[in-house]
């Protein structure tokens, strides 16, 4: 962990520190898209607009007036949170010391923050990583392009268009091989956690690789999960089980 990481970050996994209700969304409420941090939650109305809840020190509420198409909320680091607005342009909040933010004056289809990094993709579908790089996190492969990106503990995972996976970077000073995918398979969607990595396959069989030290990387036999699309933010739904798995 960066020596300057806040005292609400390394809180994250004691179980002596106070709950703070990041899982405690609010009542009557409803979302097109949602993304969770490590102390905070944050969602997509219908109409783009903003809400967060959840409690961590400091934490600044989301800019008021806006409206957003995809949002990633992100590390232990007291909750940096990004958003890109309909036409692409990030707004950033929250704790930024390891300069986690993307270029404001550039354009992004996606975005995607890790523990202590941030990685974007422009229209091009070229990556753009921010923040904390001491094990590779945020150096992308150069004159690669991408289809989507998940930024993870240490590393960072993306599919090319046709859906193969490159992954860099690793946690801290352990390598768990979450970035060491199957290279010959082909997927339709990635998610990178702290030290694992999982994806998912075109008819929806999810393959993980990793860290399994809680089972986190050992997924379920017999699910099959969709794949689908909501403003700009993959979603996804379980499969009517077949026979014969």
């Amino acid at each position: 962990m960066p020596h300057n990481a806040t005292e609400s970050s390394r809180c994250q996994f004691s179980r002596r520190c106070p709950r703070r209700g990041p899982g405690s969304p609010p009542a009557d409420e409803r979302f097109a898209s949602i993304s969770s941090g490590w102390g905070d939650t944050c969602a997509l109305r219908p109409d783009g607009s903003m809400i967060c809840w959840g409690d961590i020190p400091g934490m600044p509420s989301p800019p008021k007036y806006e409206r957003f198409a995809s949002i990633s909320s992100g590390g232990p680091v007291s909750g940096h949170i990004c958003a890109l607005r309909p036409d692409g342009s990030p707004v950033c909040w929250g704790y930024d010391n390891f300069g986690l933010s993307p270029p404001a004056d550039e354009r992004f289809t996606s975005i995607s923050i890790g523990y202590y990094h941030t990685c974007a993709l422009r229209p091009d579908g070229s990556p753009v990583c921010r923040g904390y790089n001491e094990f590779g996190p945020a150096s992308p492969p150069m004159d690669e392009r991408f289809a989507s990106i998940s930024s993870g503990g240490g590393h960072t995972c993306a599919l090319r268009h046709d859906g193969a996976p490159v992954c860099w970077g690793h946690w801290r000073h352990d390598d768990y091989g979450e970035a060491s995918p199957p290279v010959e398979q082909r997927f339709a969607a990635t998610s990178s956690g702290v030290g694992h990595t999982c994806a998912l396959r075109r008819d929806g069989m999810p393959v993980c690789w990793g860290s399994d030290i809680s089972g986190q990387a050992s997924p379920l036999e017999g699910e099959r999960l969709a794949v689908g699309r909501m403003h700009g933010e993959l979603s996804l739904s379980p499969l009517a089980a077949t026979e014969g798995g």
